[in-house]
């Protein structure tokens, strides 16, 4: 349905006279143009056009959301980002984030062949899991011989029932059979 203010709903004569000025190329952007100014994309260095409207507010600085997004990442990063705190990344954070630790990861299941050990289930939710203790023995961290591959719903069936720390093979073990 056509709104009534639409220019279809115009007398003949009017809609005659619109249909012309629309053939020569005249559109509303063309009155538009008047109150826009050109400026400088900040990030980019593009030039574009914008309403002096929108300068009044604030706005005009970049062409884009992706270059004025891009801006931004790069103003908040590190120690200008409102919420850092110093650096306070944990070790642990730092090894499990590391590319040693996801090619131990990788390998695992890939020994595994990409199933759970206690289920035997190929599963997309597969954890890796440390036959010793992540935090007691550090060199065993990344020894492929020190994981298992575990689906999401054995994995916590296993630190349910022995816990999160002292874990050891025999656990392991009695935990398979």
């Amino acid at each position: 349905m056509v709104p009534k203010w639409h220019w279809t709903n115009k007398p003949k004569k009017e809609k005659k006279e619109i249909l012309k000025r629309i053939s020569k190329g005249w559109s509303n952007l063309v009155y538009q143009k008047k109150d826009r100014v050109k400026c400088k994309c900040l990030f980019c260095g593009k030039e574009f056009e914008v309403k002096k409207s929108k300068i009044k507010y604030g706005r005009g600085k970049y062409c884009s959301n992706v270059c004025k997004n891009k801006a931004f990442g790069l103003k908040e990063r590190g120690d200008k980002h409102w919420n850092w705190k110093g650096g306070i990344t944990t070790e642990s954070d730092k090894i499990r984030k590391s590319i040693e630790y996801r090619l131990w990861r990788e390998s695992v299941f890939a020994r595994d062949r990409y199933t759970c050990q206690k289920c035997l289930k190929g599963n997309k939710y597969l954890r890796s899991h440390h036959i010793n203790n992540f935090a007691d023995y550090p060199e065993l961290r990344t020894a492929i011989s020190n994981g298992i591959t575990f689906c999401k719903k054995c994995h916590n069936k296993f630190h349910k029932k022995y816990g999160k720390r002292n874990n050891n093979k025999e656990q392991l073990k009695e935990f398979l059979i």
